[in-house]
């Protein structure tokens, strides 16, 4: 929650809130309007590929998609709180990965507007392209 509030005091961002457990609601509701009028709450489930392509940011404190959007190219930001796992370890290393460990560390971290031409294009063969991705990444190791 105290990522949320650094992020619309510090950035023009508009955020759209996924919560694992169904409190983005209550988050939302205990911001001053301004910020909560930034905030979407999707009311239907998006695919990951339209959420991923047109993201500018990626925060997140589970996995998959955080791990998705770095391996894709698009700025992914990790606030999970345990021992980061080997695919993070590597994400991190190869700088797809930036790592949130204390609330202060997002005064650090180079969060900026994607251009246009950052954007990977959806389609049929996305599969393919995060697997060529993860492929090539490991291999430069």
């Amino acid at each position: 929650e105290r990522v949320l509030h650094q992020l619309l005091d510090h950035h023009s961002a508009h955020v759209l809130l996924r919560s694992r457990y169904g409190d983005a609601q209550a988050w939302r509701s205990r911001l001053p309007a301004a910020k909560a009028s930034r905030i979407h709450i999707p009311e239907k489930v998006y695919d990951c590929r339209e959420l991923l392509t047109t993201a500018d940011l990626v925060v997140g404190a589970g996995g998959t998609m955080t791990r998705e959007a770095a391996t894709l190219g698009i700025p992914a930001i990790t606030a999970f709180p345990g021992t980061l796992g080997a695919v993070d370890k590597f994400l991190v290393e190869s700088g797809r990965l930036q790592v949130l460990e204390t609330i202060d560390d997002l005064q650090t971290l180079q969060i900026q507007k994607r251009s246009q031409g950052l954007r990977p294009a959806p389609g049929p063969h996305l599969f393919d392209e995060i697997f060529e991705n993860i492929t090539t990444l490991y291999r430069r190791r």
